[in-house]
């Protein structure tokens, strides 16, 4: 059995073809009822996909208490709740210096 992961917001396609093949992805961005889809899988979800732009804080990890991972793909983590995160014992990664490069050469 693979084990339950919430997308909010999807990778490349690629990328989301190597989760599916690792993991039960949960899309919450094409969820129509989100709140009924959270209440459903939430509990079991042990990762999550998401942005940058995606609010996490208390009530997002009351619903998700299995949650160990939280993987974003953006630099930016400003709208994810850090010290809750910590207090619930779930480790952040995102994706710093991945446009530092680019950034530089446009300035």
């Amino acid at each position: 059995m693979k084990p339950d992961v919430l997308v909010t917001h999807p990778t490349r396609p690629r990328q989301m073809a190597l989760l599916e093949d690792a993991y039960t992805l949960h899309r919450l961005d094409l969820a129509e009822d989100k709140a009924a889809m959270l209440a459903e899988v939430g509990p079991r979800c042990e990762g999550m996909v998401t942005f940058g732009h995606v609010t996490v804080g208390e009530a997002l990890l009351a619903q998700l208490p299995a949650l160990k991972i939280i993987a974003c793909g953006s630099v930016g983590y400003d709208t994810i709740d850090v010290p809750a995160l910590t207090r619930a014992g779930v480790r952040l990664t995102n994706t710093p210096d991945v446009l530092t490069d680019d950034v530089a050469d446009t300035a």
